[in-house]
């Protein structure tokens, strides 16, 4: 699985808009990815926001987007 994976898996299990440190601790606490990284919680983030809708400025950003960020900072999925 990976983090694009188990992030929406994880949203889409809440029902709800998500902020990155709640995505992360649940993708944590039902093992969906092991993390080898010194600050997993910024990989976590930049994988979101590199497919998240209206987010097109940075080169390595994805063309499909696979999430959206709301005014409050939280994440959902893009297809709600």
């Amino acid at each position: 699985m990976t983090i694009k994976e188990a992030a929406l898996e994880v949203m889409k299990k809440k029902g709800e808009p998500m902020t990155v440190r709640e995505i992360y601790d649940q993708i944590v606490s039902r093992n969906l990815y092991k993390f080898n990284s010194n600050n997993p919680k910024n990989i976590v983030r930049r994988t979101i926001r590199i497919q998240c809708e209206g987010v097109d400025h940075l080169p390595i950003c994805k063309s499909v987007k696979f999430f959206r960020r709301l005014e409050d900072g939280r994440y959902e999925p893009a297809s709600k």
